[in-house]
C-alpha cells in the first residue's frame, strides 16, 4: 500500500456514545458520561455614548397632569387643607401643607440628635467607655425633621424633649 492509497481511506464514523470525562476507573466501574452541551448564543453588547461634555440634566420638579376646568356648582364645596400642629406631627412620612410651594406634599423625615442622645452618650462614656455610641443608633430617641420634596425646606418638627 502506498502513500496514497492511506490518504483516500475514509474516515471511521463517529461512535454514538461520547467519549468518557477524564481518565479511566478502576477495573469493573463504568466510565462517566455527560450529554452534550448545546452551543452558546452570542450575547450583545451594548455600546456607551462617546465621552464628552454634556449639559446636566435639568432640575425640574415633577409636574401634575393637566387636568381639564370645571366650574365649580353650588353644592361642591371647596377642598380644606388643615395645618397640623408641631405637637402632633407623627414620626413617619405622611402628607402636609408645605408654606413655602404652597402643596400639599408627603414629607420626606431627616432624624437628628438632641440633647438626650448627648446625654446618654456622655453618661456611657463615663460607664463603659466602649458603648458610648448606642444612643446615635436608636431613632426612637432622636428628634424627626418633615421636609418638603419639592423646595427641600422645614415644614414640622417632632421632638422628644
Amino acid at each position: 500500500m502506498s502513500t496514497s492509497e492511506k490518504t483516500q481511506q475514509p474516515a471511521p464514523a463517529p461512535s454514538p456514545i461520547p467519549a468518557p470525562y477524564g481518565p479511566a476507573g478502576q477495573p469493573g466501574q463504568l466510565p462517566v458520561y455527560y450529554p452534550p452541551v448545546p452551543p452558546v448564543q452570542p450575547v450583545q453588547s451594548y455600546s456607551y455614548p462617546p465621552p464628552g461634555n454634556y449639559p446636566p440634566p435639568p432640575l425640574v420638579a415633577p409636574t401634575q397632569p393637566v387636568q381639564p376646568q370645571v366650574q365649580p356648582q353650588a353644592s361642591q364645596q371647596p377642598q380644606q387643607v388643615v395645618m397640623i400642629s408641631n405637637a402632633s406631627v407623627p414620626r413617619f412620612p405622611t402628607k402636609l401643607y408645605c408654606p413655602h410651594c404652597k402643596k400639599e406634599v408627603t414629607t420626606v423625615i431627616n432624624y437628628e440628635n438632641n440633647a438626650i442622645i448627648w446625654f446618654l452618650c456622655i453618661l456611657l462614656f463615663l460607664f463603659t467607655f466602649c458603648l458610648l455610641f448606642i444612643p446615635f443608633l436608636i431613632k426612637d430617641l432622636k428628634d424627626v425633621v418633615h421636609y418638603c420634596p419639592y423646595c427641600r425646606r422645614e415644614i414640622a418638627r417632632n421632638e422628644r424633649m
